[in-house]
């Protein structure tokens, strides 16, 4: 499996106007093949810019990403996303859905891809909605169907940008165990964008706690739980530790920012 080095990224929009902005600063994280890396941290802290730089679709400002030891955007067989909303095409099946990539990277490739993104929808129990729209499915499934597409051409990293946010509690709970799953079976990268502290000390290898105004990361904390993993960890001391330390470092931290703010 292939690993991420992020190093000394800065990402700035509206750097030519007046409305500048600076997303990240500094950037640096080193992501091992096969971990299970969550991006942690409040709303504008800049995990999702973080995610669009590692998946090639910005361009950082300074600084570089590259993976397994190369530059240059990485292809479908290199990354596969998964948003926080499916973005299912709703004129075509989930089977023909989870195969757009491949239908994107060369029509004459879907038929030798289609075995491939049945086992996909078998895994994520969609075998029996194969051939339905999406409108018919609910939005569980819908971000199901989602992660097979992330995975269909076999991608070494899965980046995904809070894909549970809309869904209610017990369908995340249960994509949870889901991803969990996957994860273990298929020992690819994922790096998974959340604002859930439980999420990210359940579903991760290790967490990248980050902060705002610039985005940047504040520390880095590795979670030792074997597989299978059950929601009792939650209530383990490691647990309860790694919850603490996250939230005294994020709050902290909005303490320091309100505080400045105060004094301007």
């Amino acid at each position: 499996m292939k690993d991420v080095q992020i190093e000394s990224v800065s990402k700035v929009f509206g750097a030519d106007g007046d409305n500048v902005f600076t997303a990240l600063k500094d950037v640096s994280l080193a992501i091992d093949g096969g971990e299970f890396l969550s991006l942690l941290g409040p709303s504008g802290c800049g995990k999702s810019t973080l995610l669009r730089c590692i998946a090639g679709l910005e361009k950082p400002t300074q600084g570089m990403v590259t993976i397994g030891g190369g530059a240059g955007k990485p292809g479908f067989d290199t990354i596969g996303l998964v948003f926080q909303s499916s973005n299912l095409l709703p004129w075509l099946s989930v089977l023909d859905n989870v195969l757009y990539p491949v239908r994107v990277k060369s029509r004459s490739l879907v038929r030798q891809y289609r075995d491939r993104a049945m086992e996909l929808i078998d895994q994520v129990g969609l075998t029996h909605v194969a051939n339905q729209l999406p409108d018919s499915l609910s939005g569980g499934m819908q971000q199901r169907a989602g992660i097979a597409r992330g995975l269909v051409m076999d991608p070494d990293i899965l980046l995904m940008d809070e894909p549970f946010s809309a869904l209610d509690a017990m369908t995340r709970e249960e994509l949870q165990f889901e991803l969990v799953r996957l994860h273990h079976e298929t020992g690819k990268t994922f790096v998974f964008v959340t604002h859930s502290i439980p999420e990210a000390i359940f579903l991760s290898s290790k967490i990248a706690v980050m902060e705002s105004f610039p985005g940047r990361i504040s520390q880095i904390l590795d979670v030792e739980f074997p597989h299978p993993r059950g929601l009792e960890i939650l209530n383990s001391d490691r647990a309860i530790e790694i919850d603490g330390a996250i939230r005294a470092s994020i709050y902290s931290r909005s303490s320091q920012h309100n505080s400045s703010s105060k004094d301007i």
